[in-house]
């Protein structure tokens, strides 16, 4: 069953949504090489968030990179942590929707190779998939799974404008990772209004076709 039809949408000219199937992850993934090139219009500035979570996260460990029992390391560790975000419906799962994401055992990963990067000079990163030369087996299913987490607050935004254009009835949802608290530095859930999911009751988050790949850009495996 694709979301059109649960929800009886007709595709129109003003639909750029990718209608994803609601029963099992479709194999695509978010590449954000696709995102990057939105020069104007509601996702110009997506790749700007991208970059700032990360460079916020080279600037807690900077000055900590050696020292995994400090405050800075550890926090660095919980921002490295991107979960699989079911609402997408994309990934390499097979039957259902429970991916693994980046769990805590790779944000450390994550982590180390940048405290390493930090020891090297480096102080940044210009666009997130060089973690690929950093970390081995980022793979694109967890380069995909970090961008929907870092940019979700948009993708849900946007999946309310579609809703609310075709009259699709919405629910509150409790979301993980909906946002990240600035402040704290740390990710927080949300109760926000989604489509709901017939087959599972959860929550669905629509993504534009033209972000989605079977391969992104960057991908470690390649190298």
């Amino acid at each position: 069953m694709y979301f059109s039809d649960a929800h009886e949408i007709t595709y129109g000219e003003d639909d750029d949504w990718f209608d994803v199937l609601l029963e099992t992850d479709t194999q695509l993934f978010v590449d954000p090489f696709l995102i990057y090139s939105e020069s104007w219009g509601f996702w110009a500035k997506a790749d700007e968030q991208i970059a700032e979570h990360f460079q916020r996260s080279f600037e807690v460990l900077a000055g900590h990179q050696a020292s995994q029992g400090s405050l800075q390391y550890k926090k660095t560790i919980d921002m490295m942590l991107f979960p699989e975000p079911k609402e997408f419906g994309l990934g390499f799962v097979n039957k259902g929707n429970r991916g693994s994401g980046t769990g805590k055992g790779f944000a450390k990963r994550i982590v180390r190779s940048m405290s390493i990067a930090i020891e090297k000079g480096l102080q940044d990163l210009h666009h997130f998939e060089e973690l690929g030369l950093l970390v081995d087996k980022i793979g694109r299913d967890r380069i995909s799974d970090i961008a929907c987490n870092i940019l979700k607050a948009k993708f849900i935004e946007y999946t309310q404008e579609i809703c609310r254009r075709h009259g699709v009835d919405m629910h509150e949802h409790e979301v993980q990772h909906a946002r990240f608290d600035l402040v704290r530095k740390r990710w927080a859930s949300a109760t926000v209004l989604l489509p709901t999911n017939p087959l599972t009751g959860g929550p669905s988050v629509l993504v534009p076709k033209r972000f989605l790949r079977a391969l992104p850009t960057l991908n470690s495996d390649d190298w």
